[in-house]
Formats: C-alpha cells, sequence, structure tokens
C-alpha cells in the first residue's frame, strides 16, 4: 500500500506519464494486487492527476475480474464496497 500511495503521491507532484509507465508493465504480472492496491488506497488527498491514474488502471483492470479470474471474487467484493464511487461511475461498474 505504501508504495502505491507514493506512486499516486508523484503523480500528483507533475510525474504522472513516469508512474504510469512504471506501473504498465505490472498489469500484466500482478493484475489483483495492483487492482486491489488502488481501491484501498487513501483518497483523502488524492488529486486530480492520481484520480487519472486510478480510473486509467482501474478501467483495464477491472474487466478481467468479471471473468474467470482466480481473485474475481475478492477484487470485486472490494470494488463493490469501495469509498471511491467516482472511479467506479467512471469504469462504467
Amino acid at each position: 500500500m505504501d508504495l502505491i500511495e507514493t506512486l499516486m503521491y508523484l503523480c500528483d507532484r507533475g510525474l504522472l506519464s513516469q508512474v504510469m509507465e512504471i506501473l504498465k508493465p505490472v498489469v500484466g504480472l500482478y493484475q489483483d494486487i495492483l487492482a486491489l492496491g488502488l481501491l484501498q488506497a487513501s483518497t483523502q488527498t488524492a488529486q486530480k492527476a492520481s484520480m487519472q491514474l486510478r480510473r486509467e488502471f482501474l478501467s483495464a483492470l477491472l474487466p478481467t475480474f468479471l471473468g474467470n479470474h482466480p481473485n474475481s471474487t475478492i477484487i470485486l467484493h472490494h470494488a463493490w464496497h469501495a469509498q471511491v464511487k467516482h472511479i467506479l461511475i467512471a469504469v462504467n461498474l
């Protein structure tokens, strides 16, 4: 969680494209861990750039868990109960 929140902090400090490049390889390898991290990360100090990061990656990741993924139940449970409703609306869930 600390790593995800640090990356989101860096996004809000003008490094959005660099953080997105760092996370691109993670999408293919650790989809469930990245999705959980983005869903559970603190939104209290989130700004526009970090919210864009969440939208971009969650919109790509969450459809994977609507299929036959081994961790679908856990991810969708956290997505359903997430306090970041505007992200889920943006992802069209």
